[in-house]
């Protein structure tokens, strides 16, 4: 008889997992293009520095003695400043430059991962992996803010996905601790705990794990040298968000430029943001039972959750819509998403896009800011309504054919 020895099994189970991805030159093409797209901009982009100048600029202080949240201001959780520090060490190549090529590989690494965890799951018969490596390696938004604007969300949007991934196939703890990451990342991930409670609930159990762990490991997280100045922590990140005024493509920095509300210091914008949220979720939840599975109803809640609480945000800068596009590409390449439908999400994202052009205008200019408005909140409401007509018509044909045969 003969025996296969050990790298020859391996080999044989590379092979039969991931056969279809190497031998399918489409998906090779979509990953090689996105790289190219990010390595382009990163030349394009080599003499603009954007928020990769600050990023830089406050790792050198830290490798140079200096503490944030006591020696200077610092808005940001401290595990981006962190990895940026850890960043600089290992390269020893500390420029504006360098940030953006860590974000860069943040970025094509999640895509990968992202594949690679749906492929573990042989999700085969419910996602169209094309559609997904599209959203993600072709998006202009996500390509644009990694590789141009140097800005880090895509790393706290990759962990906040990756906790979503993890809590549905029951493994709590990862998923807390992913959470805990992508918090303390950017405090907009802390967004995605109330959803992923309601559209994963099974029992108390597994709830109580996600809370109890990702807030320990929030804790854990936060290394001693940055809690030196503990009231100046709070200040500067707590605080600092709380007591804003109104920024971005949003209704309130429309309300603010016609003097209609003080958005710096009333607090009208968080009660209709509440009441938005309560609203919608009790609205998802009534209709949970018409969709085609469960699975999807899940992916679906947490996408329009977060939107709403987005939109009804007082700051709504574009980079923040980064956080839902992995739940966005995950559920727009389920294979009950038409292609036309599939076509249509992709171009209202890079219409999204194109509202950038009018950022140095929207600042002074009130047509321009109702335009970008515009341009903003169709390009996310229009994609979830053509989605969500979908699901509910494939559930619709399924109980209809049921019940004739």
């Amino acid at each position: 008889m003969f025996t296969v020895s050990g790298n020859t099994a391996k080999n044989q189970g590379f092979k039969a997992n991931y056969g279809d991805f190497l031998r399918d030159y489409r998906l090779i093409m979509i990953i090689f293009l996105g790289i190219l797209l990010r390595i382009i901009l990163l030349f394009y982009g080599a003499d603009y520095k954007g928020d990769a100048e600050i990023y830089s600029r406050r790792g050198r202080d830290v490798l140079e003695g200096f503490t944030p949240y006591k020696d200077y201001v610092e808005t940001k959780p401290p595990l981006w400043i962190a990895s940026v520090v850890a960043w600089f060490y290992i390269t020893t190549f500390k420029s504006f430059t360098s940030v953006k090529i860590l974000i860069v590989i943040a970025d094509i690494s999640f895509l990968i991962g992202a594949l690679h965890l749906l492929n573990k799951r042989k999700s085969k018969e419910k996602y169209n992996y094309l559609t997904f490596s599209i959203m993600i390696a072709l998006n202009p938004l996500i390509i644009a803010n990694s590789a141009y604007f140097g800005r880090y969300d895509i790393i706290p949007a990759t962990f906040a996905f990756l906790a979503f991934f993890f809590f549905r196939y029951k493994k709590e703890k990862l998923s807390a601790l992913m959470l805990g990451i992508a918090t303390m990342y950017k405090y907009l991930a802390a967004a995605f705990l109330i959803p992923l409670i309601i559209a994963l609930k099974t029992n108390f159990k597994r709830i109580e794990y996600l809370l109890i762990f990702s807030s320990i490991c929030v804790l854990i997280l936060i290394p001693v040298y940055f809690i030196a100045s503990i009231d100046r922590f709070i200040e500067d990140t707590v605080y600092y968000f709380s007591e804003r005024s109104a920024r971005g493509l949003c209704l309130w920095k429309l309300a603010s430029r016609l003097e209609i509300i003080d958005t710096s210091t009333s607090n009208i914008p968080f009660i209709i943001q509440g009441i938005s949220l309560v609203i919608i979720t009790i609205f998802m939840i009534s209709k949970r039972n018409v969709f085609n599975d469960d699975e999807a109803w899940k992916e679906f809640f947490i996408i329009v959750f977060y939107v709403t609480y987005l939109l009804s945000n007082k700051i709504v800068l574009l980079q923040y819509f980064i956080f839902y596009l992995p739940f966005l590409a995950l559920i727009t390449s389920r294979n009950e998403i038409n292609f036309e439908t599939k076509q249509i999400v992709y171009l209202l994202n890079f219409i999204i896009f194109l509202s950038l052009i009018l950022k140095n205008e929207y600042i002074d200019n009130t047509l321009f800011l109702i335009l970008g408005m515009i341009i903003v909140y169709a390009g996310t409401i229009i994609p979830l309504i053509l989605i969500y007509k979908l699901l509910i018509k494939t559930k619709f044909y399924q109980t209809e054919k049921a019940g004739n045969v």
